[in-house]
C-alpha cells in the first residue's frame, strides 16, 4: 500500500525517533509472542479517509505510534507479552491525533479485550468534526426540467449550494430509488409510466454533515400507446388511425398532416383525402391527455404518397354489339391502368381492356367497368363506375332498295328486345337528312353523289336507350329516265338521250322493238331500218361509276315506225318496196309499176304514194 506507515518494536520507550515513515521505540528484550492491531482512519461526516492520522498504541509500559496513509491506512505490529509466562498483552489503549488543519477532533480506541498471541486485530476509528466546523453543507434549491414522457429526460436543475459542495444525485419512481439513475438528467423509460419522479440532491463537504434537497416532477409519466395507419392513401378515401396501449382513461386527439404540413379541420381518427393532398405523404399526430400526468403525442406516418383518383364513366350505350368505352378520369399523372368489366357484378371473362363490346349474353344485365390505377410510390387503387341501365339486344340495320334519285329505300332494323319501341333517322354523308325519320326514304336530288346511312335507336323502360347505325350505302346515282330523238321513220337515225347523271359516268346501250333487244344495236344511235316498220322502239341506258351502285334505264317506247312518204333509191334502178313509184327530178315525171318506162328509168327519188309524188310537184307519165 502507497505510502504506509507501520510500527514495529519491543521494549520500554525512552525516547520517540521518526524514521522515513517508521517510528519506533528501540528493542532490548528476547522476542516472545506477539499481537497486530491495523485498521482505518476516516471523517466521521462524509466517511472519506484521512491521511496524516497519528496513532498510538499502549500496553502497560511500552508504545508504538503509526501514521496513516493516503486511504487511511495504519498497521502496529509485533507487539510484545508482558512476560515469557503470560503471552497476552493484558491490557492495552489506543488513541488517534488529527492532523492539523483537518478540522477533525483527536480521537480514542473503544475499550478492547487482550491481544492474544499472533492475533490481528482491527479497529477502524472515525473522527468527528471539531466544535466550529460540524454546521451542515449549506443547501440550495433543486428544480427538475423536461417532461416525464417516454422517450424524453428530465434534468435536476441546482442553484444555490455551498460553492465547496459537492453534489451526488439519486432519481426515485414513487419513492423507490431507480437503479443507476444517480446523475443530473434522467432518460425516462416506459418502466417508469403511471410513476412519479423525484430526485434527492445531496451536497458534502468533507468533515461536515452533508445536506439533502427532494425535488417531485409535477406529472406522472404517461403510458404512450402505438398508433397504426390503415387505409388507402387516395383521393376520396378515408384513412384512419387506431391506437392501443396508452395508460387506462387517456384522452386521445389527432391532427393529421401532408408532407409535415397541418391539415385544417383533420383532427379525428380518420379524414376524407382531398385533391389538396395529392402526390404527399400523410401522417397523424396523436395526442394523449390524462388528469395528473404530462401530455404526450406519437406520430404515424405512411408509406405511400396519396394518389390523385376519379370514378370512372364511359361513353357509349348498353347495347348488343354497341361498343363501350372506358373514361378513367383525372388521375395522378403517369398513372398506369388495367381495366375489369362487369355484369350485374360478375366479371366478364376476357374483358380486360378499355372497350368491351356487349353480347348476347349480357342481355338484360347491368354493366359496369373497375378502373384500377398503380404508380410507383403510389397505391394501387380501383374504382367503379356506375352502372348501366339493362343491356338491350340490338341489331344492326340494313338498308334496302335502288341507290338513286328518286327511288325509295327501306331500313330492316333486326331483331330487338321484344317490346322494344324503334326510331329512325337517315343520314346523307354523316349529316341528318331533316323530315328523314321513318323506316323508309324517299331519295332526292340533294342526296345525290352521298351515301346512305340510318340510324335505328331503341327505348324500352328500364334498358339502355341504344342505337345502331347501318352501313353505308354506295353513293346516289341520278339515274333519270332516257329518251329517244329522231324521226320514227325508217330509214331515219334514232338518238339515246341519257338525261343528267353523276358526272363520270359511262354508259352502255341497248335498243330493243317491241321490247326484244335488237341484235347489235348498241350504241347511242340506231338507224331504222324496214323490218321495224310498225314497231315501237325504246333504248335502255346502263350507267356505271366507281362508288357507285350500276343502274340502268329504260326510256318510253316511240310510237309505231312508220314509212316517209319519199326517199332515196335503193339501187340505181331500183326503189325500195315499200317506196315504189320513182321520181324522175329533171323531167319532173313519176313512173309506178306497170307503166311503160317503169323499168328503164333510173329513179332519183322514190315515193311510198303518188299523192307524195305530186305533193312533190312531180306528174305522172302518161304510158
Amino acid at each position: 500500500m502507497a505510502g504506509r506507515r507501520v510500527f514495529s518494536g519491543i521494549g520500554v520507550v525512552s525516547a520517540l525517533v521518526l524514521v522515513g515513515s517508521l517510528v519506533s521505540a528501540p528493542a532490548f528484550a528476547a522476542d516472545t509472542s506477539t499481537a497486530t492491531v491495523t485498521g482505518t482512519v476516516t471523517a466521521a461526516a462524509s466517511g472519506e479517509p484521512i491521511e496524516g492520522a497519528t496513532v498510538l498504541i499502549q500496553w502497560e509500559e511500552d508504545s508504538a505510534i503509526a501514521v496513516t496513509d493516503d486511504s487511511g491506512y495504519y498497521e502496529v505490529s509485533a507487539i510484545p507479552a508482558t512476560s515469557l509466562d503470560d503471552a497476552v498483552v493484558t491490557e492495552w489503549t489506543g488513541s488517534v491525533a488529527a492532523p492539523q488543519g483537518s478540522g477533525l477532533r483527536d480521537g480514542a480506541f473503544p475499550a478492547q479485550e487482550p491481544l492474544a498471541p499472533n492475533e490481528v486485530r482491527t479497529v477502524d476509528v472515525a473522527l468527528e468534526a471539531s466544535e466550529a466546523e460540524v454546521s451542515p453543507v449549506l443547501a440550495g434549491t433543486v428544480s427538475i426540467t423536461g417532461a416525464a414522457v417516454i422517450g424524453q429526460s428530465l434534468i435536476a436543475e441546482t442553484a444555490d449550494w455551498e460553492p465547496e459542495a459537492a453534489l451526488s444525485y439519486q432519481w426515485t419512481a414513487d419513492g423507490a430509488p431507480i437503479a443507476g439513475a444517480q446523475g443530473s438528467t434522467l432518460n425516462v423509460t416506459t418502466a417508469l409510466a403511471g410513476k412519479t419522479l423525484a430526485v434527492a440532491v445531496t451536497g458534502s463537504i468533507p468533515g461536515r454533515a452533508s445536506s439533502e434537497v427532494i425535488a417531485t416532477a409535477p406529472l406522472k409519466v404517461l403510458r404512450t400507446g402505438t398508433s397504426t395507419l390503415s387505409g388507402i392513401p387516395a383521393t376520396g378515401e378515408k384513412p384512419s388511425v387506431s391506437t392501443t396501449g396508452w395508460t387506462a382513461g387517456t384522452a386521445l386527439s389527432y391532427q393529421w398532416y401532408a408532407d409535415g404540413q397541418s391539415i385544417t379541420g383533420a383532427t379525428a381518427s380518420s379524414f376524407t383525402v382531398t385533391n389538396s393532398q395529392v402526390g404527399k405523404k400523410l401522417s397523424v399526430r396523436v395526442t394523449g391527455s390524462l388528469h395528473g400526468y404530462a401530455s404526450n403525442s406519437v406520430v404515424a406516418t405512411g408509406k405511400l404518397l396519396v394518389a390523385g383518383v376519379a370514378t370512372p364513366t364511359f361513353s357509349g350505350s348498353a347495347g348488343t354489339g354497341v361498343t363501350l368505352t372506358a373514361k378513367p378520369g383525372t388521375w395522378t399523372k403517369g398513372t398506369t391502368f388495367t381495366y375489369r368489366w362487369a355484369a350485374n357484378g360478375k366479371p366478364i371473362p376476357g374483358a380486360t381492356k378499355n372497350t368491351y363490346v356487349p353480347t348476347t349474353a349480357q342481355q338484360g344485365a347491368k354493366i359496369t367497368v373497375t378502373v384500377s390505377g398503380s404508380k410507383s410510390g403510389h397505391p394501387t387503387v380501383s374504382r367503379t363506375s356506375g352502372a348501366t341501365a339493362k343491356v338491350l339486344l340490338t341489331a344492326s340495320p340494313s338498308v334496302s332498295g335502288s341507290r338513286s334519285v328518286g327511288s325509295k329505300l327501306t331500313a330492316a332494323p333486326g331483331k330487338w328486345t321484344s317490346g322494344t319501341s324503334l326510331s329512325y333517322q337517315w343520314y346523307a354523308d354523316g349529316a341528318a337528312i331533316k323530315g328523314a325519320t321513318k323506316s323508309t326514304h324517299t331519295l332526292t336530288s340533294a342526296q345525290r353523289d352521298k351515301k346512305i346511312t340510318v340510324k335505328v335507336t331503341g327505348r324500352k323502360s328500364t334498358y339502355s336507350t341504344s342505337a345502331r347505325t347501318s352501313g353505308s350505302t354506295a353513293r346516289v346515282q341520278n339515274a333519270p329516265k332516257p329518251s329517244i330523238s329522231g324521226s320514227r321513220l325508217v330509214t331515219a337515225t334514232l338518238t339515246a338521250k341519257t338525261g343528267s347523271w353523276s358526272g363520270g359516268t359511262k354508259f352502255s346501250y341497248q335498243w330493243y322493238s317491241n321490247g326484244k333487244a335488237i341484235s347489235g344495236a348498241t350504241k347511242s344511235t340506231w338507224r331504222i331500218t324496214s323490218g321495224y316498220a310498225g314497231k315501237k322502239i325504246t333504248v335502255k341506258v346502263t350507267g356505271r361509276k366507281d362508288g357507285y351502285s350500276s343502274f340502268s334505264r329504260t326510256s318510253s317506247a316511240t310510237g309505231a315506225i312508220g314509212y316517209p312518204s319519199r326517199t332515196s333509191p335503193a339501187s340505181s334502178w331500183n326503189c325500195p318496196s315499200w317506196a315504189p313509184i320513182k321520181g324522175n327530178a329533171n323531167s319532173g315525171i313519176y313512173h309506178v309499176k306497170g307503166q311503160r318506162y317503169y323499168d328503164a328509168t333510173k329513179p332519183e327519188e322514190c315515193f311510198r304514194t303518188e299523192n307524195a309524188a305530186k305533193s312533190a310537184g312531180y306528174r305522172k307519165a302518161k304510158v
